[in-house]
């Protein structure tokens, strides 16, 4: 399942630089990556459990099954590694703009 959610987000990534190229605008490949990863990202953050302050942590931290924890960090998994190569082409395609 992780090989999927992988290759999804490479699919976005390559529509967003097919998107940027043949409207010669990079910004269309920030947009649409942009977007696609911090989808991932911040997703991948609600799952983890990031945005939440001790008191909470502990608390789920304590009512959790060993069962649920695995499935929560699988699931955080997936939106990282959907969000991962959006992100990596946005900075690839900001190094190439600055440098180029």
């Amino acid at each position: 399942m992780k090989a999927y959610t992988f290759i999804i987000g490479i699919i976005i990534a390559a529509i967003g630089i097919i998107a940027g190229l043949f409207t010669g605008d990079v910004s269309k490949t920030y947009w649409l990556c942009g977007i696609a990863a911090a989808i991932g990202i911040v997703f991948s953050g609600i799952t983890m459990g990031a945005f939440v302050g001790g008191m909470e942590t502990r608390a789920n931290y304590f009512s959790e099954t060993k069962d649920h924890h695995q499935s929560r960090f699988s699931l955080t998994m997936l939106f990282f590694l959907f969000g991962l190569p959006n992100l990596i082409t946005v900075l690839v395609a900001f190094l190439i703009q600055m440098y180029a």
